[in-house]
């Protein structure tokens, strides 16, 4: 089993904090990768998006995202489309893009099964 682990910078107009996350959870590990590659396209053309340099009324160059990104029309939010172990896509907006937010990192990791009498929580 496997999870994409993301690390990301959050906060708000007052304070700044990192934050970790994981994202899905696959038995394919191409999957996860191809996944993992999706987060990093996604924050790329989010990130150029949110940029200065992002001129949505320029005509010269019709600038079409990937299938798995997805501008919700209504909120303007670029939305992000994983794959499931099934092939199946599933829609998500990540938690690291926003005003104050910035990824740091992802990684795709290896889940160990949990043994029974292994971990406790009160």
């Amino acid at each position: 089993m496997y999870t994409i682990k993301v690390d990301y910078e959050t906060g708000d107009s007052f304070h700044r904090e990192d934050a970790t996350t994981t994202e899905g959870k696959f038995e394919n590990l191409e999957i996860a990768k191809e996944n993992l590659e999706r987060i990093r396209i996604h924050y790329e053309y989010y990130r150029y998006r949110n940029s200065y340099s992002y001129n949505p009324k320029k005509k010269a160059k019709k600038e079409r995202p990937p299938d798995f990104i997805v501008i919700d029309k209504p909120s303007g939010l670029i939305c992000l489309k994983l794959k499931a172990d099934n092939g199946n896509e599933y829609q998500i907006y990540p938690p690291w893009c926003g005003y104050f937010e910035r990824l740091y990192s992802a990684e795709v990791i290896i889940l160990q099964k949990e043994e029974r009498g292994m971990k406790f929580t009160i």
